[in-house]
């Protein structure tokens, strides 16, 4: 039971932002470097609509705030006996 928990408790802190992350470099990735900023965050947000369609994570807030776009989810890992633990996830990629 003990592995089980600490088997979830990666998943939830590690596996599933590391996920979204290696998804925002290869979306920042895909995304042609000759651009203007503007260009670049039409083409950002284009590309990233489709990884976000297809993903099992339900974002609450994703888009650009200055020169960065924003992903941001909550997410609850829910625990037998013990409360369940919800997080704010936020994450970061800096679009220029």
């Amino acid at each position: 039971m003990l592995l089980l928990w600490g088997w979830k408790m990666v998943d939830f802190y590690l596996l599933k932002p590391s996920m979204v992350k290696k998804m925002l470099n290869e979306t920042m990735d895909s995304v042609s470097p000759a651009q203007t900023v503007s260009a670049k965050q039409v083409e950002f947000n284009a590309r990233w609509s489709e990884f976000e369609r297809d993903s099992e994570v339900s974002f609450d807030f994703t888009g650009f705030r200055g020169d960065s776009f924003i992903v941001q989810w909550r997410d609850t890992l829910h625990v037998p006996v013990f409360p369940s633990i919800s997080h704010n996830f936020v994450l970061r990629k800096l679009v220029r």
